[in-house]
């Protein structure tokens, strides 16, 4: 009887620790996958390669020119582009590292002694940080630079372009829609360097105040 006893005792012993010893497995193992998880989606777009589309509008400010008629009043124009490059493997939690290469163009019609025709070709290497917030939500900033190319037009007078240094500051904010496809809004405000244009008659130096530009994208990531 007593050996009977102590059996059930032991078996019973044996039930409840194995019960307790699950439980503890699932909580950690729940907590470990939840950890996994979490992890994952922070750096789940880390250290791949990735291509993007955008277009939006660039409130151009006043451009100062050296003719005797004033400044080219600012105007907003339509910009589209693309972009693609590394996004890099993980340096703390949550934060992300990319760089990319930003090729945009933008073109207006603005008066002055007739029309001012120009188009615009902005390349830009982009630096930027990013932190996730929440596994869909990312704002990010960092800085751009490169070169502005602008083609212009005098009626008139004839054509000609100018290539000038083109740098500032980025920000934006990125929507992950999952592992591949990001949606994202950004701003940049970018200065450039004075310009001069040899038109049939005479020359023109110009300097802009700097270009606000906003755009909408999608990105896709390999």
């Amino acid at each position: 009887m007593k050996s009977l006893k102590k059996a059930a005792f032991l078996a019973l012993a044996l039930i409840a620790g194995g019960l307790t010893a699950r439980a503890g497995t699932e909580t950690v193992d729940s907590k470990d996958s939840k950890e996994v998880v979490e992890t994952k989606s922070a750096c789940q777009e880390m250290g791949h390669f990735f291509l993007a589309v955008d277009g939006g509008a660039d409130f151009a400010g006043n451009v100062h020119n050296s003719l005797p008629f004033g400044d080219i009043r600012s105007t907003t124009q339509a910009t589209a582009g693309v972009k693609g490059g590394y996004i890099f493997a993980p340096f703390a939690p949550n934060w992300t590292l990319r760089t990319e290469a930003d090729i945009s163009w933008s073109g207006d019609n603005r008066t002055i002694v007739g029309n001012f025709d120009s188009n615009n070709l902005l390349t830009l290497i982009d630096a930027t940080v990013g932190y996730r917030v929440t596994k869909q939500f990312e704002p990010y900033g960092g800085f751009a630079i490169g070169f502005s190319d602008t083609f212009a037009r005098v009626s008139g007078a004839g054509d000609d372009s100018s290539l000038s240094l083109a740098y500032g500051p980025v920000g934006g904010v990125r929507y992950h829609l999952n592992e591949h496809w990001q949606l994202f809004g950004e701003y940049k405000y970018i200065w450039s360097d004075d310009k001069t244009f040899n038109f049939n008659s005479y020359s023109v130096n110009t300097h802009t105040s700097g270009d606000n530009i906003v755009t909408l994208g999608l990105a896709y990531i390999f």
